[in-house]
């Protein structure tokens, strides 16, 4: 627990900044190191007009995370014994985790109420939306829609990581050995630009959480990010590239760590997602240390098998482009060579120098035919250069 690292980033989108629109998102991190435990949050919130207040319902979120591990934590930091307990079987792990995200839940209604009693609703809130749910909302129906947001947190304790979420967003996890998984189970009701909520009926059943037992199965490093960051990426590999760099940067560059992921996101979410992005992650510096040749070596090869797929892309592209050409061109040459035999005299042989003369003497139609030839064979040779050009990079596992 001595060496553990803590951070956490939000950055505004690319999008929102062109809009002229709030940040949605937030995020927090703590290590108290003589208290024995570390917390880290992120919570993004919703981007439609109905979730007007979604901005103060992300940090409701990180908030009553924070407040909920922080009690959970001090409640157990005497008594491992009692934890361990807690933690024994499935049944009283899935209890305890429970009570944890009940707990998260109520915390952050409590803090919407209580933002809703200070500060009423307002007509411009309301004249952004569909006109069902501005009605809705002056007569004080499900108000908590409009604080909507998701969460993700995750508590780290001397035998356990607690990992809890709402909603869309990603959690990867890094363990001793160099090998990763996103273990929080995936909400198949998140999907394309829908996601589950903190807002919803449903939200205390929707919650889903994973534990791990620290003594079984030691973690590296630990990253909570917002669909923001995901979204910027083609796939999950990638994403989980980009946490690998962060590994690299926090061992290289932990004093300044910070300050380089706030002038990393922001380019991340302008040529990628556009959307508000926050990251938030803890680290066992040692353990971390200890892999990170092992997760710099998955780096190296994952880049090279990305650019060995890109040149079998451009391949697989070309290959039928280049035969069609060769089909044009030889389909060419054989009309010339058909209507140039066909002027030889009787008794000629087929030779190049005949087959030269006629051509030089050649009607229209058979000058035609050549122009025809030339093109198809300028626009093969071309082709066939880029072609054969690209099928050395590959030789060669160039890019």
């Amino acid at each position: 627990m001595d060496e553990l690292y803590t951070f956490h980033q939000t950055t505004l989108g690319h999008r929102h900044i062109k809009d002229g629109t709030p940040c949605e998102d937030a995020s927090l991190s703590l290590f108290e190191k003589e208290r024995g435990y570390a917390i880290a949050a992120v919570a993004d919130g919703h981007g439609s007009s109905i979730y007007a207040r979604s901005r103060f319902g992300s940090e409701f979120a990180v908030n009553a995370a924070k407040e909920v591990f922080t009690a959970f934590a001090e409640k157990f930091r005497e008594q491992p014994g009692a934890l361990t307990e807690r933690m024994s079987d499935d049944e009283t792990r899935r209890q305890t985790v429970r009570r944890i995200t009940d707990a998260i839940l109520e915390h952050w209604l409590a803090a919407v109420d209580k933002h809703l009693q200070e500060n009423p609703v307002t007509e411009e809130e309301l004249a952004g939306m569909p006109e069902k749910f501005a009605d809705m909302f002056r007569h004080e129906v499900d108000m908590p829609t409009l604080y909507g947001t998701t969460v993700i947190a995750a508590l780290w304790m001397q035998d356990y990581l607690i990992l809890v979420h709402q909603g869309d967003g990603r959690c990867a996890v890094f363990y001793d050995g160099g090998t990763f998984d996103q273990p929080i189970p995936w909400d198949k009701l998140c999907y394309d630009t829908y996601t589950t909520s903190l807002c919803e009926d449903s939200a205390a059943a929707r919650f889903r959480s994973h534990v791990i037992d620290l003594r079984e199965k030691p973690v590296a490093a630990c990253f909570l990010g917002t669909d923001g960051v995901e979204d910027s990426f083609r796939s999950m590999d990638d994403m989980h590239i980009f946490y690998m760099q962060l590994c690299r940067l926090i061992l290289e560059k932990q004093d300044n760590f910070v300050n380089g992921l706030a002038k990393t996101l922001p380019k991340l979410t302008k040529t990628g997602s556009q959307d508000d992005i926050s990251v938030a992650g803890i680290a066992d510096l040692k353990l971390l240390q200890a892999n990170i040749r092992t997760l710099m070596h998955y780096v190296v090869t994952h880049t090279k098998k990305v650019q060995v797929d890109k040149v079998q892309q451009k391949i697989d592209m070309m290959r039928p482009v280049h035969q069609r050409n060769k089909e044009d061109l030889h389909n060419c040459e054989l009309a010339v060579l058909e209507k140039a035999s066909a002027k030889l005299k009787p008794g000629e042989p087929l030779t190049r120098e005949n087959l030269e003369k006629i051509l030089l003497k050649a009607d229209k139609r058979l000058t035609e035919t050549c122009f025809d030839c030339i093109d198809a064979r300028t626009v093969f040779e071309g082709y066939h250069k880029r072609y054969m050009e690209i099928l050395e990079m590959q030789k060669n596992g160039k890019s």
